[in-house]
């Protein structure tokens, strides 16, 4: 059975802390697109260069997401807390084609949907290419 909109932890660095990261910025501008988490005192950086679609929203606004992030930690992790993700069988993905007329169908395969769970803000990106990933001291 395929489950929709399923959370797959995404632990793309050894180096990224097994911890709720907290959101220091994102930013969209002509170079891209990026999210700068932080964590013991170390900003780790997620730069896209292009980025097909993004959105962010307020963690208290999401509670279906709540729901599925909380049976997940109940299912598999014992205090789970984990700020990266990617998403299987995605309705923002389905939303994305649909939105542009399925256009995209044929690259759906190679379109991967990001999660960036933090304290307040949860944020989504849907690419068809990986992040780069920066990890550097905080000033």
């Amino acid at each position: 059975m395929t489950v929709k909109n399923e959370l797959v932890v995404w632990n793309p660095k050894s180096e990224i802390p097994l911890k709720l990261l907290e959101l220091e910025k994102y930013e969209w501008n002509e170079t891209g697109f990026s999210i700068t988490l932080c964590a013991d005192e170390r900003l780790i950086r997620f730069s896209f260069n292009f980025v097909m679609s993004f959105q962010s929203t307020n963690e208290q606004m999401m509670l279906r997401f709540r729901d599925s992030y909380g049976e997940l930690r109940d299912k598999k992790f014992s205090n789970y807390v984990w700020s990266l993700f990617k998403v299987k069988n995605s309705d923002y993905i389905k939303w994305f084609n649909e939105q542009h007329l399925n256009r995209y169908e044929t690259i759906a395969s190679n379109v991967e949907h990001y999660l960036f769970v933090t304290e307040d803000e949860i944020l989504e990106v849907i690419n068809d290419h990986p992040p780069t990933i920066h990890i550097e001291k905080k000033r």
